[in-house]
């Protein structure tokens, strides 16, 4: 596994932040929903579009995973999330977002690194023990069935034993030689859905979103 520092992948600088809650209940697990191609233009391109289009403080994310089983710094584990769709649920779970869409299937590489980044959770606050899919805390499709499978499954609990590999005759998590940049608005249209749909959600409970 390979941890991709903020710097490494050259974040921007967040507007503001929270420290995260002492008390926390979980992880959520999401996905960016749209095909990754290079997970660095991705993870870029969703900063971009929470600070600039959205202008929320910095990407929602505390991490993300790939299917190489790479690991992202988003927010970073010790600042609170903005992705789980109110502040009472910001401040009660990390987010983890993995690295891919639809017609991606997770990968024992990318279950694995989940494991870990849970486990390095519970190190610092044992008593967060869930590990929960976002559909399982509002209306979403996120984060698609196969990886909402192996939430079910307890797949992501540290000492799961639990394997996902894929068929021999399945594509390579990554194309060997991917273009450079993601077409935008690819990643862009269908975080415009994601923020749309949580809008609606919390218009309807009268929600607040932390930025």
């Amino acid at each position: 596994m390979t941890y991709h520092t903020r710097a490494a992948w050259g974040a921007k600088a967040a507007t503001e932040s929270r420290p995260i809650s002492d008390s926390l209940r979980g992880v959520v697990v999401h996905w960016t929903g749209t095909l990754v191609v290079s997970p660095l233009d991705t993870v870029v391109a969703v900063q971009t579009y929470h600070q600039q289009t959205k202008g929320w403080w910095d990407c929602a994310y505390n991490e993300y995973v790939d299917l190489n089983g790479d690991v992202w710094e988003g927010r970073g584990l010790m600042l609170r999330t903005g992705a789980n769709g109110t502040l009472k649920l910001n401040k009660q779970y990390v987010s983890i977002c993995c690295l891919m869409g639809p017609g991606q299937l997770p990968t024992d590489a990318m279950v694995a690194a989940i494991r870990e980044r849970i486990a390095v959770v519970r190190h610092f606050q044992p008593q967060a023990t869930e590990v929960l899919g976002h559909l399982d805390i509002r209306p979403t499709t996120c984060p698609g069935a196969d990886v909402y499978d192996l939430v079910k499954r307890r797949a992501f609990e540290p000492d799961s034993t639990i394997t996902v590999a894929p068929s021999p005759l399945d594509p390579l998590p990554y194309a060997p030689n991917p273009p450079p940049v993601v077409q935008p608005l690819d990643v862009l249209g269908a975080l415009r859905a994601e923020v749309d749909e949580l809008k609606a959600w919390q218009v309807a409970h009268q929600a607040i979103h932390d930025g």
